[in-house]
């Protein structure tokens, strides 16, 4: 995968798990225990993911390459 198709898809799930992170908490059935639970434990730390491994792309791209020029 190219670097600019890995920041498309990062952006993409970021856009759509904050989407639902502000469903939960904007929305009446955010109140649902199930999907409290689901967006606390499942939702929450893969937008915090998703938004380090943007932050961080280019420092691991450089990391990745530098450690396979080594084998």
């Amino acid at each position: 995968m190219t670097a600019a198709s890995i920041r498309l898809a990062l952006r993409t799930l970021h856009l759509v798990i904050g989407g639902i992170v502000g469903a939960y908490i904007y929305a009446p059935w955010g109140q649902e225990p199930a999907f409290v639970s689901t967006v606390k434990i499942g939702f929450i730390p893969l937008l915090a993911l998703s938004g380090l491994l943007m932050w961080k792309q280019a420092w691991l791209r450089k990391i990745m390459a530098s450690e396979s020029r080594q084998f």
